[in-house]
């Protein structure tokens, strides 16, 4: 079914979103025809040369290629999609729907009430679609390209069941937000401060979720142990926390092995009551420098609790500079900026009229969710900007927290700790320029060593194990697919 006939402003609008969307896929594609360049270099960077044997270089070109092959796909699907969901109207027909029930509810009176309603069984429409149109794409990542790789570790049904929990978490938390969001805009709709008040709940709900995740909804999904009192590693961070005076009360390691070999850690809490957490590939991956040697594994116990230790004082110079907090801050001011643009259109008739969007009798004209997604369409060019220098200053805080960490002593160690985690995830040693800076929110590897004043090959010991590791490694995945 085409598009019903519209007038010239109408079709204007409609056209220019999506040249927006069009441009900004074009765009995107270009960068990333830019990053298969980088990728399919013959050789690593020359301060890697000596670290990385061709099998590693090639194993880890082949994961970059899928996974590029995989994203320039996909990207093409979602962008056809989406054209085709505005040119024909899909989701005014989905909301229209969901109107005319909330309108006949007696579980709703008030329009402001049915409007909430309609928001709500929207939202778990689309989130329903979402879910089923994504699910096919999402276990080919999972069950193909990274299991080809070495990387997944999970089953089909722990990859259903976290489908499921998300789905359940998404029917708590959701109502309450759509209906503060709703209610922020029509319960003040004649103040000026109406838009500053949907800021405020969209601020409060992320500060919600900040305190929310880690302690109730991680925990759902990963088995978080303490790291027993006894333990080496345990008293080597409980000194480096001192050291900064970093008030931690728990230190966790988290069961990430059953869903990926993936590495990370991270900090989290507020006030006096900080957390660190660990994940156990990440002790595992800085143990494994050991494994072939027996004498040396009670020997360098220590020397893999300093790695560790190196990757956390990284952590601790995220927290030592505040970067969380004012990424939060900018983040909340660009929010604040934006939400200005949403309130210059919220009540253009002909913007709601143009993407097939009608008032309804039983509801307020100019539904709240649906003129923050017109807005969304609208807003790409910006967003993207906004992305650009969301990258940049994450980058530059990266530099700073590597800094922080080579002022505790752990240079040396960071930058070992770098190989280690690069090598485990195979991860590609090139990028491009202008695709990292419209994309990546860390610098290469070769960048990051180089500011921390280390040559990556200095210690000879070192890149001996890391050889030795890494064919224990592949000798694994050898067997595992026999």
């Amino acid at each position: 079914m085409a598009r019903p006939s519209h007038t010239t402003t109408s079709l204007s609008l409609v056209v220019v979103a999506l040249v927006f969307h069009w441009c900004q896929f074009l765009f995107e594609t270009v960068l990333e025809f830019r990053q298969r360049t980088a990728i399919r270099k013959p050789s690593p960077p020359a301060a890697l040369r000596s670290i990385f044997d061709e099998t590693w270089y090639k194993a880890s070109q082949s994961y970059a290629l899928d996974r590029w092959t995989y994203r320039l796909i996909h990207s093409v699907y979602s962008t056809f999609e989406t054209h085709l969901v505005i040119s024909y109207e899909l989701m005014p027909r989905v909301w229209n729907a969901c109107a005319t029930w909330a309108a006949a509810s007696t579980y709703a009176v008030t329009p402001t009430a049915k409007e909430v309603l309609a928001s709500i069984a929207f939202v778990f429409l689309l989130t329903l679609v979402s879910v089923v149109k994504d699910a096919p794409w999402g276990a080919y990542a999972t069950f193909v390209i990274e299991a080809k790789h070495g990387f997944n570790k999970q089953t089909v049904r722990l990859w259903l069941m976290d489908k499921v929990k998300g789905l359940g978490i998404a029917c708590v938390l959701v109502p309450p937000i759509i209906a503060a969001i709703v209610a922020s805009i029509r319960v003040f709709a004649s103040s000026a401060y109406a838009v500053t008040l949907l800021w405020a709940v969209i601020m409060a709900f992320q500060l919600l979720m900040v305190f929310l995740y880690p302690n109730f909804i991680a925990p759902l999904f990963n088995k978080y142990d303490p790291i027993p009192e006894d333990s080496p590693l345990r008293a080597d961070i409980v000194r480096l926390a001192e050291k900064v005076s970093y008030p931690l009360q728990k230190l966790y390691v988290v069961d990430g092995s059953k869903r990926s070999a993936h590495a990370n850690a991270y900090l989290y809490g507020f006030g006096k009551n900080k957390r660190i957490v660990l994940y156990d590939t990440l002790i595992k991956g800085f143990a494994e420098l050991n494994e072939e040697d027996e004498a040396a594994k009670d020997q360098d116990e220590s020397r893999n609790n300093e790695h560790v230790c190196s990757v956390l004082a990284h952590e601790l110079g995220h927290w030592n500079h505040s970067h969380v907090i004012k990424l939060m801050v900018m983040s909340s001011a660009l929010l604040f900026a934006q939400l200005q643009g949403y309130g210059l259109i919220r009540d253009s008739s002909v913007l709601f009229e143009a993407f097939g969007y009608h008032d309804h009798a039983a509801l307020p004209p100019k539904p709240v969710l649906i003129g923050l997604l017109l807005y969304q369409l609208f807003s790409v060019p910006v967003d993207a900007f906004l992305g650009f220098l969301s990258n940049l200053v994450s980058r530059a805080f990266e530099y700073q927290a590597d800094q922080f960490a080579r002022t505790l002593g752990y240079a040396k160690e960071l930058a070992q700790s770098l190989l280690v985690l690069q090598q485990s995830e195979k991860g590609s040693l090139w990028m491009d320029s202008w695709y990292g800076a419209y994309h990546s929110s860390h610098p290469e590897i070769a960048q990051r060593i180089d500011a921390l004043g280390v040559v990556a090959d200095s210690d000879k010991d070192f890149v001996q194990k890391l050889k030795r590791r890494e064919v224990a490694r592949r000798s694994g995945e050898d067997k595992k697919s026999a």
